[in-house]
């Protein structure tokens, strides 16, 4: 429905670019948290597959289907944002279904995701632009001189800001905004030009989950910021460890990998459909984990 609609929706605001540029985008969503949920969406379609029992052939078809999707909507986003998860997805799902060997498991797992990756670059012109910009960002960039505004550098001048304003006020935090009457300090001067330094406060924040909350709420940010994220995580791994179905950890596990790495180049839980998603989801995901019993008990029931 996501793909069919998106040609019919207004092409003004986040979608300002529109079809024509290549980009896909809409009025409603910025193209990073549409390129992050649909290749979220996506992956969790490919690891649904077989989850409880053996699906027949047209529901394995329907998955491989949305999987695709998922992956096509975050290519034409040119968002970069979640695309290092795809590695990590491609070894768990290989680790998975690899020997019961887990050491030469890890081993085909390993070598396989990363053929897979490379092939993945090679066969995308998308991925082999958005990638060398990103590298052209990282080496252009200067720790002891103003940047540029590249999208690679404003994230790394952001993370240093966050860290000045951080130490600034490390127990309580500034707020959304509070942090900005120190935008002009000589020690974010150095390196950031006054459209960064501004950037935060017109709207757009730290492009960083961990960031965000850790300059905006303090300590008490970092520490929920980590247990919305890892403790869901060390539910699924513990539940693995202990016998419970191990295809509905690891598509747990996977879905959590992915808010990860979307998480370091963007706020995941800004937008409020996003963030209700994301809370229901994880309720659902971890009452699913928590009711479900080791298999061995299953299978003498």
């Amino acid at each position: 429905m996501t793909l069919t609609s998106i040609p019919f929706l207004p092409h003004y605001g986040w979608g300002i670019d529109g079809l024509d540029s290549g980009r896909v985008g809409t009025y409603f969503v910025d193209p990073l948290t549409l390129g992050y949920l649909s290749l979220t969406l996506g992956m969790l379609s490919f690891f649904s597959i077989n989850m409880y029992s053996k699906n027949r052939w047209f529901v394995i078809i329907l998955k491989i289907i949305g999987a695709a999707v998922g992956f096509y909507i975050s290519l034409k986003t040119q968002s970069r944002t979640g695309w290092l998860a795809i590695p990590l997805a491609l070894f768990l799902l290989l680790w998975l279904h690899g020997p019961k060997n887990k050491i030469l498991s890890t081993f085909i797992a390993l070598i396989i995701s990363v053929v897979l990756t490379i092939g993945i670059y090679q066969a995308s012109p998308t991925v082999q632009n958005r990638v060398h910009d990103a590298l052209l960002d990282l080496q252009d960039y200067r720790l002891d001189q103003v940047n540029s505004e590249s999208s690679i550098g404003e994230r790394i001048s952001f993370a240093r800001m966050g860290l000045h304003y951080y130490k600034l006020s490390p127990l309580y935090g500034w707020g959304l905004r509070g942090y900005m009457a120190h935008a002009n300090d000589p020690e974010l001067v150095v390196f950031a030009s006054e459209s960064t330094r501004t950037s935060p406060g017109r709207g757009s924040l730290f492009h960083n989950e961990f960031t965000t909350n850790a300059v905006a709420y303090g300590l008490l940010g970092i520490i929920y910021t980590l247990l919305i994220f890892f403790a869901p995580l060390t539910l699924c791994i513990r539940q693995w460890a202990r016998g419970v179905n191990p295809r509905l950890c690891a598509f747990g596990i996977v879905y959590l990998l992915c808010e990860i790495v979307s998480g370091l180049s963007t706020e995941i839980f800004g937008l409020k459909f996003a963030a209700s998603f994301h809370a229901v989801f994880l309720a659902c995901l971890c009452a699913e984990l928590l009711s479900s019993r080791p298999q061995e008990q299953v299978s003498a029931a």
